[in-house]
């Protein structure tokens, strides 16, 4: 039902297969952006993760809080798939996304 995603010191490359995963993903606040991040909703009524702060304090608070609320649990998760897994990060949507970025370094360059 839960999936953590964390940073350590660096990048790390997994958020995108757990947004796929159908469950819904908790991660603190993040520090290394990716090309869908942007798209990840902590609050409201796209919201499509669970955001804590960065150290984990508030941990425990919201686990209870969506452990006791599971349906509201189930619904981030389905947004998230249905956002994630159906439509940005798709195999065809990944590859055009770095498709047009390729093509659009290249045209900056030789400008």
């Amino acid at each position: 039902m839960f999936v953590v995603q964390t940073e350590g010191t660096s990048y790390s490359g997994r958020l995108k297969y757990l947004l796929l995963c159908n469950s819904v993903t908790v991660a603190h606040k993040l520090e290394w952006l990716e090309f869908h991040t942007h798209l990840m909703e902590s609050s409201g009524p796209t919201q499509n993760f669970i955001e804590t702060k960065r150290d984990w304090s508030d941990l425990s608070v919201k686990m209870d809080h969506y452990l006791g609320n599971l349906g509201e649990t189930k619904e981030i998760a389905k947004r998230s798939y249905n956002l994630f897994n159906q439509r940005y990060l798709t195999p065809a949507a990944v590859r055009n996304f770095f498709s047009f970025n390729h093509f659009a370094y290249h045209y900056r360059r030789n400008s």
